[in-house]
């Protein structure tokens, strides 16, 4: 049973990095069109906690076959355990409410608009090595032993 935990903690950590490679290259390959940020601003409140929570709230607006859309999520993130949310946040020292954007989409899916792919998380990828590193050396302990 542990050799499996071990085994799993491996595939976790590969299925982690190979979905974020396949994400940025389908970005990559997605419909580039110019849209128009409406909203970038950094949202302040009160968490369930009782502590101050900061978000990164953006909203682009774009044209897309005589339909226009507004998308309140464009970041495109991959699977990950541990997201990195700052990302949002670091770009509203690039993006401002009325700035000329390039927004990605798919054409099957047009109302899904993206500006940018979200970095994938070092605290996820360092928590997936470390878990899989840890699975390796238990394997070669059980090895070792039989």
């Amino acid at each position: 049973m542990k050799s499996l935990m071990a085994f799993s903690a491996i595939i976790l950590a590969l299925i982690q990095f190979l979905t974020y490679l396949v994400t940025k290259l389908s970005y990559q390959k997605l419909t580039a069109i110019t849209g128009k940020i409406v909203k970038a601003k950094l949202e302040d409140y009160s968490g369930v906690d009782g502590n101050r929570v900061y978000k990164a709230s953006f909203e682009i607006e774009y044209e897309y076959n005589d339909t226009v859309h507004l998308c309140s999520s464009p970041i495109l993130r991959s699977f990950e355990l541990f997201p990195a949310f700052k990302f949002e946040s670091s770009l509203l020292d690039h993006y401002k409410a009325g700035d000329s954007v390039e927004v990605k989409l798919d054409p099957r899916k047009p109302s899904n608009g993206y500006i940018a792919v979200a970095p994938l998380s070092i605290t996820s990828t360092l928590a997936m090595l470390v878990a899989a590193l840890v699975g390796v050396l238990y394997l070669i302990y059980l090895d070792d032993r039989f």
